[in-house]
């Protein structure tokens, strides 16, 4: 598949992402409105012990079953892992509750922290179902269900929380409550298609032994690369109280939502086809399709770093609480970070994905979060948060050079000069854009920089025809205008 057809299926997602995107952003800016840093300090510790949990008692289910789809059609076994999943999940999710609910009430010192702990174990239970329910959309192709589950959580996961709060009173409480209850009313909306196929007659056991060891060693290493991403938030608000990691954490939610949602809507529809091709077409032609996949990601993901990094006073001043604005010196750090981890985790691990080598992966990902701890546990004491983003760009970037080292040893990964350059060429006029005119710091001038930036940025790659840009435009306009002449 081309990169343009690769840009096609993209677009098919495009109206969720996005829409995704702008909300998560929204919601962002509404919650540091709306509760004070020390309550979404608690928030942020809790949503970093549901992501944790999520990926090390979850993940195994939704990689295996994207791993391994494909080749059981072409077995002509059974093509869904759903039935399989879904008593898995009940089991799993019993047991959680079971654990957690006393643990996270006798346990937690805190109090308003544990409290806030019981309602983020509903929140796991009710997350992992539905991002299983997402799996199957992508491997099923079935983009319009997924945008419509994407679309509903990100609508209502903001309008719930902000009900709450403003009507009962809740804080930190009502973030986590409010996103239960939406994850709950998506399961329900899919519980008859779910109980058609939730029987333990149709039990695959060797399916699922095939996800599990496959699943386990990268589930390690994400749990690994999580550990990279989030410890920072623990050991700042050991030393340094919960609300500066409610401000910590604003700037990294601002860049994951960014920039890190590039890279997973690339994710969503390039993974599942770079599968298909290892399956269908071999190693080489696999290897091809990462070379496009790494070409569409750089052409997202550059320009965009780029842009949050020089808009991130402007973001600041504009969008965030005043208590939150010391995040601002943060974001354009944070954006490098995002890209940095991005490249690594959608290109550079798939490798190990492809050639089966997922127990290689979590040995590499061992000495990067051992030197990002360390490093955290040396410079947040006496550096706060700028301690702590500098452990995680060294330890990002050390992690990178690494698995770049060991993984083009198993299959190499052709770099899309081609297209980088082209690229580099339009980030660097948008920044020209962004940099030289003075924008005044208020909602429309944000507004105006961004299209500015994004508008420079298409025309040079249009000028430059990058990803095949000037063929892709000229097949829309002939589309649109013979449908234009027809009707």
């Amino acid at each position: 598949m081309s990169k343009a057809n690769l840009l096609g299926k993209m677009l098919s997602y495009s109206p969720a992402v996005i829409f995704s995107a702008l909300l998560q952003f929204v919601t962002v800016i509404v919650f540091t409105h709306l509760i004070d840093a020390e309550a979404y300090g608690r928030y942020a510790i809790v949503m970093v012990t549901v992501q944790f949990l999520d990926v090390m008692l979850f993940a195994w289910l939704r990689i295996g079953e994207m791993r391994f789809h494909e080749a059981k059609v072409l077995e002509g076994g059974k093509s869904d892992f759903y039935g399989n999943t879904q008593i898995v999940l009940v089991g799993l999710n019993a047991l959680i509750l079971c654990i957690g609910i006393p643990a996270a009430l006798y346990l937690v010192p805190d109090e308003a922290l544990g409290a806030a702990m019981v309602s983020g174990l509903f929140l796991l239970v009710l997350k992992a179902g539905v991002s299983q329910l997402l799996v199957r959309h992508r491997l099923h192709g079935q983009s319009v269900r997924y945008s419509l589950v994407e679309i509903g959580r990100s609508l209502f996961s903001l309008i719930v929380p902000v009900v709450l709060v403003v009507v009962f009173g809740m804080r930190d409480q009502a973030l986590l409550l409010g996103a239960a209850l939406v994850f709950g009313v998506i399961l329900l909306a899919d519980l008859l298609s779910a109980t058609v196929r939730f029987a333990w007659r149709n039990f695959d056991w060797s399916s699922t032994g095939t996800c599990l060891r496959f699943g386990v060693p990268a589930v390690l290493s994400v749990m690994l690369a999580d550990l990279v991403a989030l410890s920072d938030r623990y050991v700042i608000g050991f030393f340094w109280g919960e609300g500066t990691v409610g401000i910590y954490a604003v700037a990294s939610n601002i860049a994951r939502q960014s920039i890190a949602l590039l890279f997973s809507v690339t994710l969503v529809v390039a993974y599942p086809l770079l599968m298909q091709a290892m399956e269908r077409e071999g190693a080489e032609q696999a290897r091809l399709r990462l070379r496009d996949n790494f070409a569409v990601v750089l052409a997202l993901c550059i320009p965009a770093t780029v842009g949050l990094a020089l808009t991130a006073e402007h973001v600041t001043v504009v969008c965030l609480g005043e208590e939150y604005r010391a995040a601002g010196d943060l974001i354009p750090w944070m954006a490098v970070a995002a890209f940095i981890s991005g490249t690594k985790l959608h290109v550079y691990d798939h490798v190990f994905h492809l050639t089966k080598r997922t127990g290689k992966l979590l040995l590499l990902n061992v000495p990067i979060a051992m030197l990002n701890l360390v490093l955290n546990l040396v410079l947040v004491p006496v550096g706060g948060m700028q301690g702590a983003i500098a452990a995680t760009l060294a330890s990002y970037a050390f992690g990178l050079v690494l698995t770049i080292f060991v993984a083009t040893r198993l299959m190499p990964v052709p770099v899309p000069f081609d297209a980088v350059w082209r690229i580099l060429v339009g980030a660097g006029a948008m920044a020209l854009v962004l940099l030289v005119p003075t924008y005044p710091q208020t909602p429309t001038g944000l507004a105006v920089m961004v299209a500015a930036g994004m508008a420079v940025y298409a025309l040079v790659g249009l000028l430059l025809d990058l990803l095949g840009s000037r063929r892709i435009t000229v097949t829309v306009m002939g589309r649109l205008l013979r449908s234009f002449r027809s009707g």
